[in-house]
């Protein structure tokens, strides 16, 4: 376990040396740095004891070391953070943050005794705790928070999924891309565009005057508004389907679904939310005053 330690230490301040940026706080990355470093580390880890609760074995293995060459554990931790989440998902990235993990999550599990004990300071903790909290939540999922907040606010405190994308709509809270190939008519929907279903009695009945049309003028004039039909319910079927999944996209349903609730008060399972969502839902109490919370200090 100790030689485990040990090699999650060396790794953990070779990777997050690189983020010090010139802040002179973070432990610069250089060869010698880290030999030093990881002389010291491994010097540690033979001095830990079994008996030695985990906050001391973390002060101990990456702690002390890295505050014995004059660098800042604190400033190293919170630095590393950042550079993780705004770097995008690489295999440096991913294998770093598996890295940090054990320290944020001591934290998280600790967060008295850890500045108490003093791992971090009462700063640090807060950060990381932040972090913990909110590091997947988008912005975009706060704005969709809000607007449920919105719907319920002019609706007696519920909100139906109709009153919602009418909100979405009026907001232009999503805009199609690019090459779209009904971008126009995606940028007018109304929300029986967004919720399409194919009136089914009116395609039979269209269906139906084709085969019974007498002559051949009628046949072909009630042919051609049959295809109109079918061309317009292949359209609003595309645009439909693409509202939904660009608002899946942008919101994150296991993110925006933990706020959420039922008008009964159960867990509402938010995945492909607009499109098949159909019973009134709400925020969850207190939702709004923990997104005033939120403040994402890892994306500065």
């Amino acid at each position: 376990m100790m030689k485990l330690g040990f090699i999650f230490g060396l790794l953990f301040i070779i990777f997050t040396g690189c983020s010090s940026g010139g802040s002179g706080d973070a432990m610069p990355i250089t060869q010698d740095n880290i030999n030093e470093y990881a002389k010291k580390m491994s010097a540690s880890a033979k001095a830990v004891s079994m008996s030695d609760s985990n906050i001391e074995k973390t002060i101990q293995i990456y702690k002390v070391p890295l505050e014995d060459m004059g660098y800042d554990f604190d400033a190293t931790i919170i630095n590393t953070v950042k550079v993780l989440q705004n770097a995008g998902y690489t295999s440096l990235s991913t294998t770093t943050m598996k890295i940090i993990l054990p320290i944020l999550h001591i934290v998280n599990e600790n967060p008295e005794l850890v500045v108490e004990n003093g791992l971090v300071s009462e700063d640090t903790k807060d950060k990381i705790l932040t972090y913990n909290k909110f590091h997947e939540m988008k912005p975009e999922v706060i704005q969709a928070l809000e607007y449920v907040e919105k719907c319920q606010d002019s609706n007696n405190d519920i909100c139906s999924i109709k009153q919602y994308v009418q909100i979405l709509l009026e907001n232009n809270f999503l805009s199609p891309h690019e090459n779209y190939e009904y971008k126009t008519e995606f940028l007018n929907l109304s929300v029986d565009n967004v919720l399409y279903k194919v009136d089914e009695d009116k395609r039979s009945e269209l269906a139906r005057k084709t085969m019974i049309a007498d002559g051949k003028e009628n046949r072909e004039k009630a042919q051609k508004e049959y295809d109109e039909f079918e061309k317009n319910v292949r359209m609003y079927q595309d645009l439909s389907n693409n509202y939904q999944s660009l608002f899946n996209y942008k919101v994150p349903y296991r993110e925006f679904g933990k706020y959420l609730i039922h008008q009964n008060g159960k867990k509402v399972n938010a995945n492909g939310f607009i499109a098949v969502y159909t019973k009134p839902f709400k925020l969850k109490d207190g939702t709004i005053e923990q997104l005033k919370n939120y403040n994402p200090w890892w994306l500065e």
